[in-house]
């Protein structure tokens, strides 16, 4: 049926059956999806190895995409569902079209399990539900990738069920807009450029599998409503993961929140706790209260943190606490290496009497620039040491006081050349 002749076809259902087909099938007529006792009619797709190509529009279905080959959609869509059980759903604009593919789904989007992967190049999807990237079971993989093109959801859920594991990928020149809830629980987000807007992140709510966000490059903003914008290590299992953002060179990244938080909750048990951490290999990492108000930037709340400036900037508007609540068996560290700059009115462990947790300040060739006066500057770290690098403590012609003792290695001096502090 590649040359019918006739405009569409309106199916109560349409099943689109190439399993067993080896080479590439053309649909070159629209698709119409029709309504019966208001079930939406569903066009599932199955193919073997094969790609099969609709040409023209589908609307008014509910998309479910079977079998190990590749569906490829090459006209604007409006669907209900958007589900990739197996193979790839390439929505791409061909090089041909003088406008870009436009895709609209009312509803929410899964692409689960192994080898199951929504790729835009190109092109643009607006969903106004949820999209679902896990799989049914332990270890699956599902992937989406963001190429060139714009995705706008109204949230985010990755490897959030059954121990699945997802990875979403975004390209230079795309954008990703999440509106509301942006959960990371198991897996990977990548981001190579471009732009991502995320609001209400929460990275770590899954079980036993390490979740990472790498901002390689572009700009991403995390924004709030309420408290929340960034929490990192947020699970409730026996058996949290860490999860780890990572910035590099050219990349940056605004948090707009009152609270960001590095090991938000404390999980469960003394021994499976949750662990958030904070990498500024490059680039620049900003919080950004927005409102007028001072922001408290949480290494370790009630969960374990780790915070380590290298090569790039930190910066608060506010401060930066390590351990907020006194959770035993917690700890957190907050490291500023070669070229590596921290903004910040103050740098402090929260004062508790009797708390021995390790808590540790570390500078080794980094700089810690003041933003307002403060007399209690950088206080009460279990331990603080100068690397051989040695620390700046640039006080921005504002006054200061520092009642931290550090501790510097054998044969170092107050000569910031040999490892000292030197204060500006």
């Amino acid at each position: 049926f590649g040359t019918a002749s006739s405009t569409g076809f309106s199916p109560a259902e349409f099943v689109l059956n190439d399993d067993w087909a080896t080479d590439t099938l053309t649909f070159r007529n629209a698709i119409v999806g029709r309504n019966t006792d208001e079930t939406v009619s569903e066009f599932a797709v199955y193919t073997g190895s094969a790609t099969s190509i609709v040409e023209r529009s589908v609307s008014n279905v509910g998309l479910v995409k079977k079998g190990a080959g590749t569906l490829v959609l090459n006209s604007s869509n409006a669907v209900a569902k958007i589900r990739v059980e197996n193979g790839t759903v390439l929505l791409a604009t061909p090089a041909s079209s003088p406008v870009v593919m436009t895709n609209v789904v009312s509803g929410a989007m899964a692409v689960k399990t192994t080898g199951a992967r929504l790729h835009l190049v190109d092109s643009v999807l607006d969903c106004s539900g949820t999209l679902y990237l896990y799989g049914d079971g332990n270890g699956t993989k599902p992937e989406v990738i963001v190429d060139g093109s714009g995705l706008d959801l109204d949230a985010l859920a990755v490897g959030a069920h059954q121990k699945s594991i997802g990875t979403l990928v975004v390209t230079n020149r795309s954008v990703l807009r999440v509106e509301n809830a942006t959960t990371i629980a198991r897996g990977t987000l990548k981001q190579y450029g471009g732009e991502v807007s995320l609001f209400n992140l929460k990275m770590g709510t899954g079980y036993a599998y390490e979740t990472a966000y790498n901002v390689y490059g572009g700009k991403t903003v995390c924004r709030m409503t309420g408290q929340g914008g960034f929490y990192l290590g947020v699970g409730t299992d026996t058996s949290s993961p860490a999860s780890t953002m990572n910035v590099y060179e050219g990349a940056a990244v605004e948090v707009y929140s009152s609270d960001p938080s590095l090991g938000r909750y404390a999980g469960k048990t003394s021994s499976n706790y949750n662990r958030g951490y904070l990498n500024v290999y490059g680039g620049s990492f900003s919080v950004i209260r927005g409102d007028g108000s001072r922001a408290k930037f949480y290494v370790g709340y009630s969960g374990s943190g780790g915070l380590l400036v290298t090569n790039g900037t930190f910066s608060v508007e506010g401060g930066v606490i390590a351990l907020q609540e006194n959770t035993a068996g917690r700890s957190a560290y907050v490291k500023i290496l070669k070229n590596g700059t921290v903004n910040t009115d103050y740098l402090r462990k929260k004062p508790i009497e009797g708390d021995v947790r390790r808590s540790v300040l570390m500078i080794d060739g980094g700089k810690i620039v003041a933003q307002k006066n403060n007399n209690d500057f950088i206080s009460n770290f279990l331990t603080a040491s100068v690397g051989a690098e040695g620390a700046v403590i640039d006080t921005a012609g504002f006054d200061l006081g520092v009642s931290q003792s550090f501790s510097a290695a054998a044969g170092q001096n107050d000569d910031p050349a040999s490892g000292g502090v030197a204060l500006n």
